[in-house]
């Protein structure tokens, strides 16, 4: 009876874990406005949307445009999302994997780093697998996926 007890514990803090994590789990659940989307490809059904500096290409679109693309179908080097202030930093933060801030600018950015195993593509940076950057300045808030890899 013991340990019928102790598994259903277990079994209920698990699923509980599972519900909580999956509010950031994905991409698609970010509640963004805006998402940049960095390739070394010319995509034309995306050429009103880009900008190009020197070999990458840069493909800023508002949530509207950006709901209706399948990005599994683009070559992408990175993702940034523009989030809102109503976006829940803490929560997104102790949802992931782990995640260390980085070192605050003098202009008021927090800048954190860190891994959560429901995004792809992570790279090493000093010596930690990271596949999130997530900047904080005021009410402007960025994800990159793996980096925030335009100016802020």
């Amino acid at each position: 009876m013991k340990r019928m007890i102790a598994f259903l514990f277990l079994m209920i803090s698990l699923i509980c874990f599972a519900f909580f994590k999956n509010d950031f789990s994905t991409c698609a659940s970010l509640n963004y406005y805006q998402i940049s989307l960095i390739s070394k490809e010319n995509y034309s059904d995306l050429s009103q949307y880009s900008l190009q500096n020197g070999n990458q290409f840069y493909y800023t679109l508002a949530r509207e445009d950006a709901v209706k693309l399948r990005l599994e179908n683009y070559d992408l080097d990175g993702i940034v999302y523009f989030l809102d202030e109503n976006f829940d930093v803490g929560k997104f933060l102790n949802s992931s994997d782990f995640f260390y801030q980085g070192q605050s600018l003098d202009n008021g950015y927090e800048i954190y780093y860190g891994y959560d195993r429901d995004f792809d593509d992570a790279i090493n940076l000093n010596g930690k697998k990271i596949n999130f950057q997530l900047v904080v300045r005021e009410n402007d808030i960025l994800i990159g996926i793996p980096l925030v890899l335009i100016g802020y």
